[in-house]
């Protein structure tokens, strides 16, 4: 598979086509997770009603993780493949709120957000690391310069924090919504600008250590405006907005974001009748 757009240009090659035979995904999990209704400690706020908290935890170890990888960059592009991680890691939590406010008969506003920490290991690298095989080597002068974990940054392209939501305020008697959905990840490490080679030679990794090895954090907004109507047995919706309402564009590392688009959507809804 090739993609050819200009300034994101990358290739997509098959495993076999390198060498490697793909083993299936096994993985144990866990997630636990605490609900907590809010209404009875907002009480004495007529107009906060139906808040929630939820409070999660979980974690994933996974055998044979089929990921994508950086091969090399050909004819003016990135070319990746697939491979197996043999043992690895993910753990975090993730806390949500969500509620309305109604701070006006005629209007009302419906939050939701969500923070979620992410811990995302190679555990091969973390035994590498203890054992004081991982690090790399100057070329010009043959020292070997040990990885330390405090410097070791994770899977490639996992943000240890995000935040995601959604804000929507409702006109009640015509029921016009605006609504803003918004999310932000950190900087997240991309195998293609990996400075310092291979770090691990057993099996042969790259590591995420070093800052020029991120791509940057990111917000992105959407807002939109949807209004209504029901005639007779024919329900109609209208909506108009702007995705990626701050423009924001890395064409090499953040392909699915084109720039500031507007859109307009229609839907038409009838019950049939007999």
């Amino acid at each position: 598979f090739t993609n050819r757009l200009q300034g994101a240009g990358y290739a997509l090659v098959g495993a076999r086509r390198l060498g490697y035979e793909l083993q299936p995904e096994r993985s144990i999990a866990t997630d636990v997770s605490l609900q907590l209704f809010l209404d009875d400690w907002l009480g004495w706020h007529p107009w906060v009603k139906e808040w929630t908290a939820e409070i999660r935890l979980f974690a994933n170890w996974v055998r044979n993780l089929i990921e994508p990888f950086y091969v090399g960059r050909a004819e003016a592009m990135d070319v990746y493949s697939y491979r197996n991680l043999a043992r690895i890691a993910t753990r975090g939590c993730e806390v949500t709120l969500q509620g309305t406010v109604i701070p006006h008969p005629l209007w009302q506003l419906e939050l939701r957000g969500s923070y979620q920490f992410l811990d995302a290991v190679d555990l091969d690298v973390l035994d590498a690391i203890a054992a004081g095989h991982a690090g790399t080597q100057d070329p010009s002068t043959g020292s070997f310069s040990p990885l330390r974990r405090a410097d070791y940054g994770g899977l490639w392209g996992r943000s240890p924090h995000t935040v995601s939501g959604t804000c929507r305020i409702v006109y009640v008697p015509l029921q016009t919504v605006l609504s803003l959905r918004f999310l932000h990840r950190s900087p997240f490490g991309d195998e293609a600008l990996d400075r310092n080679g291979i770090a691990v030679a057993n099996p042969p990794r790259r590591v995420l250590d070093r800052p020029d090895e991120y791509v940057s954090g990111f917000w992105n907004l959407n807002l939109w405006l949807t209004q209504p109507w029901r005639l007779s047995s024919v329900d109609i919706s209208f909506s108009t907005g702007i995705r990626n309402l701050l423009n924001v564009r890395n064409p090499r590392f953040l392909p699915h974001l084109v720039g500031r688009q507007w859109f307009f959507h229609a839907e038409l809804r009838w019950e049939a009748t007999e």
